[in-house]
């Protein structure tokens, strides 16, 4: 059977954009924000995450992807727009490679065109992680 072409496949939108595919799913809802922090000298800070969308943010988990200094923990918090910590997840000092850590927070609003905080912070710096933020698409659209 010959190929019908892009333009007869099932449409959808997905991020508010109108996609022409059979392989994407309408009601797809949990998004998991990928990003590496990294906790050495003038690396630490705090990065703004935008979301196009309304959603509620229902987990944050994290890896070690250089080893942590052994003097103290590592920390990332999740911050809600209004400036409210929501989850802390640390990472102890010394942590080795693929140290894994989760924090649950209890799910929080973020509004359509809003954001949510990751700041992360180590007294003395070393080391780097990955962490993946977790939200679940409030409605379809």
């Amino acid at each position: 059977m010959p190929n019908p072409g892009l333009r007869q496949q099932p449409r959808g939108i997905l991020g508010g954009v109108v996609v022409q595919t059979s392989d994407c799913h309408a009601d797809l809802k949990v998004h998991r924000d990928i990003h590496e922090l990294s906790f050495e000298a003038g690396e630490t800070t705090t990065l703004k995450v935008y979301c196009p969308q309304a959603c509620q943010v229902t987990a944050l988990n994290g890896q070690v992807t250089k080893a942590l200094a052994a003097t103290d923990a590592g920390t990332v918090a999740l911050v809600d727009a209004g400036g409210t910590t929501q989850s802390t997840l640390t990472l102890p000092a010394s942590s080795a490679l693929t140290t894994e850590g989760n924090a649950n927070p209890t799910p929080f609003s973020v509004a359509a065109g809003s954001f949510y905080r990751l700041t992360w912070q180590k007294a003395t710096a070393g080391g780097k992680c990955v962490v993946q933020v977790t939200t679940v698409r409030n409605g379809n659209g």
